[in-house]
């Protein structure tokens, strides 16, 4: 399954507002062209794609799409007055691999 995380800006103020923590979603690897139309109806139209880039042999040194950003009009919770909203969604193939290292204090 395709996991996804959602960061949030304020496009016409210029500041990030928040974000989702990565989660799982219920399309499949393969189904990366359902989940872009799905983010398309719930954020708007794409006007970017999200990229990295990295020197490590898996990317070669070149940028590589990880996700896209899509933008549209919406209207503060505490107002009628609206901003342009920027949604940057990261899609991940999978969760991220976390390591723990344990540094004990040696009392000797």
């Amino acid at each position: 399954m395709l996991h996804v995380k959602e960061d949030y800006v304020n496009s016409t103020e210029g500041y990030s507002f928040g974000g989702s923590e990565m989660h799982e979603t219920y399309f499949e690897d393969d189904e990366s062209g359902k989940l872009f139309r799905e983010c398309q109806k719930e954020y708007g139209r794409c006007v970017s794609k999200v990229y990295v880039s990295d020197t490590s042999e898996l990317l070669d040194g070149e940028p590589k799409q990880i996700g896209w950003v899509f933008q549209k009009r919406v209207k503060y919770e505490d107002c009628d007055k609206t901003y342009l909203q920027e949604v940057w969604v990261t899609v991940y193939s999978e969760p991220d691999t976390v390591v723990r290292t344990h540094h004990y204090h040696d009392f000797s």
